[in-house]
């Protein structure tokens, strides 16, 4: 009858010990010389995540509807992080999506 309350106790320590012992792996441990494509990227969030890709030694492309700002990202990122012109890529991508008027309030 011992063993009734042995044997679980026993299994659930060593299963705690194990789990415990387990370390987690970062899904990329690096980003160096990985391409990375990022969607508004020439301001905000964006922006920033690029920097820290760059930081990393990644490639990326920087995609936004602002061909302005994305030149005027380009070269910020180019001084700011004296990274070669060559690791980012920049592309307008300009919506030709109508959408219908809304229906008027009832």
């Amino acid at each position: 009858m011992l063993w009734v309350v042995v044997i679980p106790v026993i299994s659930a320590a060593s299963l705690l010990m194990l789990v415990r012992r387990r370390k987690k792996k970062n899904f990329i441990a690096s980003f160096a010389g990985k391409h990375v494509l990022i969607t508004g990227g020439s301001k905000g969030i964006g922006l920033s995540i690029s920097k820290k890709l760059l930081q990393e030694g990644a490639f990326v492309t920087l995609v936004s509807r602002s061909g302005s700002n994305l030149e005027e990202a380009k070269t910020s990122l180019v001084k700011e992080l004296h990274c070669g012109s060559d690791q980012i890529l920049t592309k307008v991508r300009k919506t030709n999506i109508s959408l219908p008027p809304f229906p008027p309030p009832v």
